[in-house]
């Protein structure tokens, strides 16, 4: 048994942590690539959202270096996320691969590890429950690096530096051995990312943007167009709500995830305007709108992957809370076609729009 899984942003470093320990072998597909892109919409039904279409790509480029066993999140609900493994498994094997899948359940913590279980090779459920806590401290340090960079690009006089920091920082977190190593790591990143060269700012003309959407789409910086580096190049401090902690504090109530970002927290923000949970992200894109806008964000970047039900609701609520609120939103709707180009062009467009409508406020004009 050789395993593989989807590639989701830095995803892979904390679930490397949880096979290694369950002593089984394990392929990490390559980094989604307009090669990936070409094997799964090659092989996809045209109308599967690109989530599918993209780790299809992964699982055959991974089935083809060696890999013979591909673990997704399975599941039900309101949005088809949840059946595309079984989708994905047929279309493999009418291919000619010779795959078995395991399905991460969407349920419940007892069935994730009831699945780690079947894959465990003989290891007690306490190396595996150790396993994975030491997992998600991971995650916790990855996405600690991912804020400093976010934090950083705006200000530094050279953004391209604080991205190989982050680089460096994401190497030195994979290769950690102990929670010792971990602590010691995020401490040096931080001194490290505030002692990078910074350019003078006028107070309070830093653009405050936040990222919201699909999970995958959001977290996924080759299918976004690395969205976040280019708003921080531009001059624009982006937040993200949206992460695999989240996911997985919502999921499974494990993982440490900041207060404001769960979903709990979304939905009391979300109340006036989405009563219940539409699937997929919807209920966060519409709560953490809210509650950015009430924090004083000059504007929302709404990723989403074309025909995804989910978003689609969330997307027709948000301009009913961008005009009672008084907060830009731009829409992007991502598939196969979508070209960067355009993506720069509307961002460029959208970060104008916030500056000016920042120059026209009360608070700027009596300046």
């Amino acid at each position: 048994m050789i395993l593989t899984f989807p590639h989701m942003g830095n995803m892979y470093i904390a679930l490397r942590v949880l096979l290694e320990a369950l002593g089984r072998e394990y392929i990490v597909p390559p980094r989604p690539s307009k090669r990936t892109l070409e094997l799964g919409v090659r092989h996809s039904p045209e109308t599967a959202c690109l989530p599918l279409k993209i780790n299809l790509g992964d699982f055959i480029e991974a089935l083809n270096r060696g890999a013979d066993t591909v673990l997704v999140i399975g599941g039900g609900g309101p949005c088809r996320f949840g059946y595309y493994g079984i989708i994905q498994e047929q279309i493999l094997r009418n291919l000619g691969y010779d795959v078995t899948f395991y399905y991460f359940s969407q349920d419940t913590k007892e069935d994730f590890v009831e699945m780690f279980r079947h894959i465990s090779n003989g290891k007690s459920l306490l190396t595996i429950w150790r396993a994975f806590k030491f997992g998600l401290r991971k995650l916790s340090a990855i996405e600690h690096v991912e804020e400093l960079t976010r934090q950083a690009r705006p200000v530094c006089q050279n953004p391209r530096e604080a991205d190989k920091l982050q680089d460096k920082c994401l190497r030195a977190v994979d290769e950690a051995g102990g929670y010792l190593k971990l602590r010691a790591i995020e401490r040096r990143a931080r001194r490290e990312f505030t002692a990078l060269p910074r350019r003078e700012l006028l107070e309070g003309r830093l653009l405050r943007v936040g990222v919201v959407g699909e999970l995958y789409v959001v977290l996924e910086r080759f299918v976004n167009f690395d969205i976040e580096r280019k708003l921080g190049r531009m001059g624009v401090l982006v937040t993200r709500p949206v992460s695999l902690s989240a996911w997985l504090h919502h999921k499974m109530t494990v993982g440490g995830t900041r207060e404001e970002n769960t979903r709990e927290a979304a939905k009391a923000f979300a109340g006036k305007y989405l009563a219940y949970d539409a699937g997929g992200e919807s209920l966060v894109t519409v709560g953490q709108t809210v509650r950015l806008a009430g924090e004083g964000y000059d504007g929302i970047v709404h990723l989403m992957p074309f025909t995804c039900m989910p978003e689609i609701v969330a997307q027709n609520i948000l301009t009913r809370v961008s005009e009672e609120l008084k907060i830009p939103v731009l829409t992007l709707i991502i598939d196969e076609h979508t070209a960067e180009a355009g993506i720069v062009t509307r961002l460029e467009a959208f970060v104008d729009l916030m500056a000016r409508k920042r120059s026209m406020a009360p608070a700027h004009r009596a300046g």
